[in-house]
């Protein structure tokens, strides 16, 4: 009996003293803990999501508008082409020197909206956003007003064309036979349509040159390409390759302003002012 008790005290000295922290308050921890952990991992991820949705949403605005401002520029090129290297600086040389174009029928829609994410305070061309909705804006502009040129061209060539008894190429007629055959309201007014175009033709080709080559650098540095380097990437522009680009970027020959007012019946000051280029350089 007495090694009984004996056993029974031995065996009840080796049982630990009760831990209120390590029974009770410690495993209630680790499960807090675990969820905050494991909530707060989610949170990160969640939002990590949410920044590569955001940003290759980002990407693909911007390379949508750098292929749309592409195409506007081929576009603008290819009228370009028509005379770039016809022209001298006589109005009615110049007037004769351009046909009519072939146009797109494109209906082109700017969302601008879509770029509101490179907007900026320091207001830098780019990231300025009416400062792009004039550029792009101004493509429907110019091609209205090449449509516009395009009927009138066709009425006052006709005019001349019915006119002209010896069927003198419009090249080759001098000026008191063109302002002869010709209706001088029409002509004036084609003459008119004509510089405009010229100089909105030339302000965009140059404008829209600089925007592919410049834009880019504009845009990355409000995207995380890193984060979304598996996705995609900015498109790049170079043209420096292209010889016949570089032709067409070069400016016209400016017009003769006393004689384009004479024609007009405008001051020299106001059609220098009427024909001056959109984007200040």
């Amino acid at each position: 009996m007495d090694d009984i008790q004996a056993l029974t005290q031995v065996i009840s000295s080796l049982k630990q003293e009760e831990n209120y922290f390590k029974d009770y308050i410690f495993p209630v921890a680790m499960a807090f803990f675990s969820s905050f952990i494991g909530a707060l991992l989610a949170y990160f991820v969640f939002h990590r999501q949410e920044r590569i949705v955001a940003d290759k949403l980002k990407l693909d605005n911007v390379n949508k508008w750098l292929l749309l401002a592409d195409e506007l520029h081929q576009s603008l090129i290819a009228i370009k082409f028509n005379y770039y290297n016809h022209l001298n600086t006589d109005p009615y040389q110049r007037v004769f020197s351009v046909p009519s174009m072939l146009l797109s029928d494109e209906n082109y829609k700017f969302d601008y909206y879509e770029l509101v994410f490179i907007s900026d305070i320091d207001k830098k061309k780019w990231s300025n956003i009416p400062y792009l909705r004039t550029l792009f804006s101004n493509y429907s502009s110019l091609l209205s007003i090449w449509k516009t040129r395009n009927n009138l061209n066709d009425k006052v060539r006709s005019q001349i064309m019915t006119a002209n008894n010896k069927n003198t190429t419009y090249i080759d007629l001098v000026d008191s036979q063109i302002e002869e055959f010709a209706n001088q309201s029409d002509l004036a007014a084609l003459i008119d349509l004509t510089e405009t175009a010229l100089r909105l033709t030339d302000d965009l080709v140059i404008e829209f040159h600089n925007f592919l080559n410049e834009f880019p650098d504009v845009a990355k540095d409000k995207i995380n390409l890193k984060l979304i380097k598996n996705y995609g990437s900015i498109l790049k522009y170079d043209s420096s390759k292209n010889g016949s680009i570089k032709l067409v970027l070069k400016e016209i020959p400016l017009p003769n302003y006393k004689k384009l007012s004479t024609i007009l019946g405008r001051s020299e000051e106001e059609v220098m002012a009427r024909y001056s280029p959109l984007f200040h350089k």
